[in-house]
């Protein structure tokens, strides 16, 4: 009998394909303080900008260099490939992100857990 291990940082995972190298990545903590720090910027501002259509080429070069854990990617690199792949691919993969890591998940509540919506 195979038991399942309760996963620590439920958080969704995200297959990129940047440069051409396929990547999966999360929304972590360390993740997320790597984007605020390089963007200048906090994540409930970012997302905003995404929202209102006022978002950076640079930010989601930055965005997604951030999130890769391979220090071989730079900021131009990468935003080559924005140019190459088009715009509104990564819009679409770092708004998904960054909204994953705004909500969150639910799943790490076990079936008959509370969760607390605060009083």
């Amino acid at each position: 009998m195979t038991t399942k291990k309760k996963d620590t940082n439920p958080l969704k995972e995200f297959d990129w394909i940047v440069c051409g190298k396929k990547y999966t990545v999360r929304p972590t903590w360390e993740v997320i303080a790597r984007i605020e720090t390089s963007c200048d910027r906090g994540m409930v501002e970012i997302l905003m900008d995404f929202t209102k259509g006022k978002v950076r080429i640079t930010d989601m070069a930055y965005i997604v260099t951030s999130t890769l854990d391979d220090n071989s990617m730079t900021v131009n690199n990468i935003g080559e490939d924005i140019m190459k792949r088009g715009i509104a691919s990564y819009i679409a993969m770092t708004s998904d992100f960054l909204s994953t890591s705004m909500n969150g998940s639910d799943e790490s509540f076990e079936e008959g857990e509370e969760k607390n919506e605060g009083t």
